[in-house]
Formats: C-alpha cells, structure tokens, sequence
C-alpha cells in the first residue's frame, strides 16, 4: 500500500508542482496518523529552507 507521502511525491513529481503545495492539498484526505506525518514532513521542509 502506498503512503499518502509516496502518492503526494509521485504526484508533485509528475506535475512539476511544489511538493508542500501538494502535501497541503493532500491532507484533506489523509487519516489522522497520514495527517501527523505531513505535519512533520512540512515542519522538516519550513526548517531546511530557514538553514539555506
């Protein structure tokens, strides 16, 4: 079964779209548990970006 992270990486890849934009846009439909892990991925990018 593929994750909800997979499916918004493949997703952001295919399209050429931003990867956060998509997680936004995926985290209507994800469950509770997928929710967290988008939240922290984000979290993970938003600190990436402030070191660079």
């Amino acid at each position: 079964m593929t994750s909800i992270l997979d499916e918004a990486r493949g997703y952001a890849k295919e399209h050429r779209i931003d990867l956060g934009w998509v997680m936004v846009c995926f985290y209507w439909r994800a469950s509770p548990q997928e929710r967290g892990q988008i939240t922290r991925e984000l979290k993970r990018a938003e600190l990436t970006r402030k070191r660079a």
